[in-house]
Parts: structure tokens; C-alpha cells; sequence
């Protein structure tokens, strides 16, 4: 599962990233963007594989996945829409696949017997996941097409942040809630959303040129740091 989720986001995220630069150098591709193709088609190879060692329910869940994010670059009418120019509808795109393959597959793969907590699961990642999606669409707001429709554009940014904020409360609460007693997690979920809102916080139109792509895209990265100190710790 590990290893299908790596090598399979690759393919995923580079996808989205460059197909549109691919398209318009089709005839005379950078030697970067070259190197780039050749490791995510292997990439593809290693998630194809260690697709079938996954169960059905599973393999089903995550091809779902893979529509979505395919089509979310990929063009499907005449007029050039895909899921990414869907006013209004890009982030939540983001977040259902992001909250799918982190929390769903694994579940369906080994447990498929849902309840109520693994709902309100669900919802307490959603809604984490947007908020970190929140400082990209702070940074793009003025560079995004006014058809996408982003919170930003809809209500400004610091009502985005306000919003964001709200969602970052609301994402403690369910911790509370879900892992009552079990403070390892409730600690790692209060310490990750101060961290996101923080980011969130001092995010701009203008940001530094990693601010968004390689610091809040971490965030993830320093959820598992902080969760593993805690099992030290506790």
C-alpha cells in the first residue's frame, strides 16, 4: 500500500504539473522535462505493480482516484474544460482525492468494515486538506482565471484565512472527539494545526518562491515527524 501510494502520487502530482508544459513543447522538450517523464513513466511501472497486490475493493477505490486525477488536467469537452476549471470546484477536487488515498485505501484494504468514526475521519481530513490547499490559493489569486471561482477570489483573503482558521478549530474538535484518550494523536492534531495556521496566517499574493511549493506542501512530512516524537514520547 505504502509503495503503491508513493509511486503512484508521483505519477499523479508530475501529471498535473507538466502535461500542459509537455503539451506546448511537444516538438522540442527540455532535457529536464525529459528526465522528469522517464522517472514518472517507472514511476507508473511500480505503481501498476504493486496495484496487483492490492485487494479488488481497493484496486476499484484507487482507478476512482486516478479518473479524477486524470481528468483534472486532462481536457473532456470541447471547450477545454476539466475538473480544474470547475468554478469553485478545485480544491474540494483536491481534498476528496488527497482524503481517499490517505484514509480510505488503507481502511478498505484492511478493514472494509466502516462506522461512523471512520466518517467523521473523513471529514476531519477533508477539511485539513483544504485549509492546507488554502496559502496555494492565496498565492495564485491575482494569476487564476476569474471562471475558477477560488475562496480567495470569492471572499477575499483575510476572509479566507478567518474560514481557514474556523476549519483548523473544527479539525481539533473531531480529534477530540475521535481520539478520546489517546492524547499521542489528539497532540500531534493540535500541533499540526497550529503549524498550518500559521502557514496559512502568513500567507500573501506575493510569497517567496518555495513558501507554498515546498514549505505547506511539507506540512504532511511534519505531521509524521511530530506523530513519531510523540510514540517516543509517550
Amino acid at each position: 500500500m505504502v509503495f503503491f501510494v508513493f509511486f503512484g502520487s508521483v505519477c499523479g502530482y508530475n501529471f498535473i504539473k507538466y502535461y500542459d508544459v509537455l503539451k506546448r513543447n511537444e516538438k522540442a522538450v527540455p532535457n529536464a522535462l525529459k528526465i522528469i517523464s522517464g522517472f514518472t513513466i517507472l514511476s507508473f511501472l511500480f505503481a501498476v505493480y504493486f496495484f496487483t497486490r492490492l485487494s479488488f475493493w481497493t484496486q476499484l477505490t484507487a482507478l476512482l482516484c486516478g479518473i479524477l486525477t486524470f481528468f483534472y488536467s486532462f481536457t473532456f469537452s470541447s471547450n477545454g474544460k476539466n475538473l480544474r476549471s470547475i468554478h469553485g470546484g478545485k480544491i474540494f477536487v483536491i481534498a476528496l482525492v488527497c482524503t481517499t488515498v490517505t484514509l480510505v485505501l488503507p481502511v478498505v484494504q484492511n478493514d472494509p468494515s466502516f462506522d461512523i468514526l471512520y466518517l467523521l475521519n473523513f471529514l476531519q481530513r477533508f477539511l485539513f486538506i483544504l485549509v492546507v490547499v488554502l496559502p496555494f490559493e492565496i498565492r495564485d489569486v491575482n494569476k487564476d482565471s476569474i471562471s475558477l471561482g477560488t475562496i480567495p477570489q470569492k471572499i477575499g483573503v483575510q476572509k479566507t484565512k478567518i474560514l481557514g482558521m474556523a476549519l483548523l478549530a473544527l479539525f481539533v474538535c473531531f480529534s477530540f472527539w475521535l481520539y478520546e484518550g489517546v492524547w499521542v494523536n489528539i497532540w500531534a492534531d493540535i500541533s499540526i494545526a497550529i503549524i498550518a495556521a500559521l502557514f496559512l496566517g502568513f500567507s500573501k499574493e506575493t510569497q517567496q518562491e518555495y513558501y507554498a511549493s515546498f514549505w505547506v506542501e511539507a506540512i504532511p512530512i511534519f505531521w509524521l515527524g511530530i506523530w513519531m516524537l510523540l510514540m517516543r514520547g509517550f
